[in-house]
């Protein structure tokens, strides 16, 4: 008998814990004494000189979840809303100019300050990386039962393209889900690449982002409408412009309806037409190569990480450093920093969202703070879910149709307000959870996904362990014949 602690995978995903193995006849037993994501019965390998036989292709279960991708989602939808609240709760111009309102208090700024530097593009970045590495662990997970998924695929991306559309018509004119869908579509024909192309046409993707962006900003009349247009948005909004955006926000419903069709029509238009979505393809391959690479499953080493986390914060910490002295340097005028204001942290948002990807996977592999992974692991695997909820919360809070506190909050008071949702989301992901297999969208997602009803309540899942050693019980074979049948259909589907 050998105690060792070590890296097992369970169906071709890794567990880790402290294991003891033994030998019986010609069969390795390994039996786990402290794993962690909770108790798992004994294993029984495949006897030595055959390969286990893969399991049936179905929706993902909670033990063939790779842990560090559902903190950093978890992590990524709640920062989001630490950057959407400006959109939600005060004036545009706030979120790229201090004191677009004039004179601010310094706690005010630092605020600012912290959130530009750590979070304004970083999150959304870690959230199109993770969308590739999804895509490319779903992929690979129906070609390894023998099937290309092509049709599972754009099922997905369907379902995500709908209620994108509703969410971004109905709810929220800053919806990501449709643009996902179609950039999703766009690289899954990609995906079949080698690590080191996928970079490469990554990168010519949101190089060609950038270049339609700068082009349009640069072009820019300064002295016309065009021109007076930007800098009140986004920069130094006049009384009779702020008085504008606070009536569209506090309206009625029809007019709240007026105003975010034309903004979401506008959005579509420059993501698709004017090709301003590019740059989400070039962040979904470099998901799908860091996938490939084994870098967001944990695989590397922690020096790697440590390493990673150096030289991708000090590259993007130090770009934007410098240009936050520029702007001061500027006296925060208009005209230059709206032409280029966006330019530095289009590019430094990818390495500082490297960063906090490798922050998180040494939290993970060092056992850092194992409740608050836990918690943001559940938020993770409920991110569908969590980023509408957020979207109706905060327009109902908001909003005229709503308690109408649009423009009543400053900075810090919307921050408090961010934590106070957060608190939220944590508590109600793990209540829901232990519980239910799925979130409510989840779940929605996976029936029409896979054509079937999805099992929901958590005691409707077998456990993947106990059925690799009891595979004669009624529940593992009954799970294990749905599965085969729903593969099967698949199999005629796909090919």
């Amino acid at each position: 008998m050998d105690h060792f602690s070590s890296t097992f995978r369970i169906n071709d995903v890794e567990t880790r814990g402290i294991w003891v193995c033994t030998m019986k006849e010609e069969l390795i037993v390994a039996r786990p004494i402290r794993v962690e994501s909770g108790a798992v019965p004994p294993i029984e390998a495949a006897p030595v000189g055959q390969s286990p036989q893969a399991p049936p292709s179905a929706p993902v279960t909670s033990v063939e979840r790779i842990g560090e991708l559902d903190a950093l989602r978890g992590l990524a939808v709640l920062s989001i809303l630490l950057i959407n609240i400006i959109s939600f709760g005060t004036y545009a111009a706030l979120r790229g100019n201090p004191h677009a309102l004039g004179e601010t208090k310094l706690s005010e700024f630092l605020t600012w300050l912290v959130s530009y530097f750590l979070f304004d593009a970083k999150f959304i970045s870690i959230f199109c990386i993770l969308f590739g590495a999804g895509i490319w662990l779903m992929s690979e997970r129906r070609r390894q039962k023998g099937g290309h998924g092509i049709w599972l695929h754009c099922r997905r991306m369907c379902f995500l393209l709908l209620v994108g559309l509703i969410h971004g018509y109905f709810i929220w004119s800053g919806d990501i889900l449709s643009e996902y869908a179609v950039c999703g579509t766009v690289a899954y024909m990609l995906k079949g690449l080698r690590k080191r192309w996928l970079v490469l046409i990554g990168f010519v993707f949101v190089a060609f982002s950038f270049s339609i962006l700068a082009t349009k900003m640069i072009g820019i009349d300064w002295q016309g409408e065009e021109g007076d247009a930007y800098r009140y948005y986004y920069w130094e909004p006049t009384q009779k412009w702020l008085d504008w955006e606070e009536a569209t926000q506090l309206g009625n419903w029809w007019r709240v309806f007026e105003m975010r069709l034309y903004r979401y029509s506008s959005r579509q238009e420059w993501l698709f037409a004017d090709g301003g979505c590019t740059r989400t393809v070039g962040l979904i391959l470099l998901g799908m190569a860091l996938m490939k690479d084994r870098v967001l499953s944990g695989d590397r080493s922690i020096r790697f990480y440590t390493l990673m986390f150096v030289t991708c914060f000090g590259l993007g910490g130090a770009a934007l450093a410098c240009d936050v002295w520029w702007k001061i340097a500027a006296n925060w005028q208009a005209e230059a920093i709206i032409k280029y204001r966006l330019f530095v942290n289009y590019w430094a948002s990818i390495p500082l969202a490297l960063a906090w990807i490798a922050v998180v996977i040494l939290a993970c592999k060092r056992e850092w703070f194992p409740r608050a992974r836990s918690a943001l692991s559940a938020v993770g695997r409920m991110a569908f879910t969590n980023y509408l909820m957020q979207s109706v919360i905060c327009t109902f809070v908001f909003q005229g149709w709503g308690l109408g506190l649009f423009g009543a909050l400053s900075r810090l008071e919307l921050l408090i307000f961010v934590l106070l949702v957060w608190i939220v989301q944590l508590i109600w992901s793990l209540l829901w959870l232990r519980h239910f297999r799925f979130g409510p969208l989840e779940w929605v997602w996976r029936c029409f996904t896979y054509l079937r009803y999805q099992p929901l309540w958590r005691s409707a899942e077998p456990n993947d362990a106990y059925c690799a050693v009891n595979s004669n019980d009624v529940s593992c074979r009954l799970a294990n014949q749905q599965e085969q049948d729903s593969d099967t259909n698949w199999r005629d589907h796909d090919e």
